[in-house]
């Protein structure tokens, strides 16, 4: 299971399409050291169990806050409608 710790990454929010390139590196660097890169790998599908399932929701809630709080207030709009982090990431790629 994925324990979210509270990381002390600081990064520029993403501003625009002009820095996505950079933007990608650092919160996919914050989120593997985070342990959840995964919930914005479309190659990855969540557990069948359900305590599995569970938990695997909260570690994506904290990987949609993460990617949510790096993006600036011009942009937050294209991630508030999303409910999980790879919608998120999707809608921003």
């Amino acid at each position: 299971m994925t324990t979210f710790t509270p990381t002390t990454s600081r990064f520029p929010a993403l501003q625009g399409s002009d820095d996505f390139a950079s933007w990608k590196i650092y919160i996919t660097d914050c989120l593997t050291d985070q342990g959840l890169d995964d919930h914005i790998d479309p190659g990855v599908t969540a557990p069948t169990d359900p305590a599995e399932l569970a938990a695997w929701k909260k570690a994506d809630r904290h990987a949609l806050s993460a990617i949510r709080l790096r993006v600036s207030p011009d942009i937050v709009h294209h991630v508030q409608g999303e409910s999980t982090a790879l919608e998120a990431w999707s809608a921003l790629s």
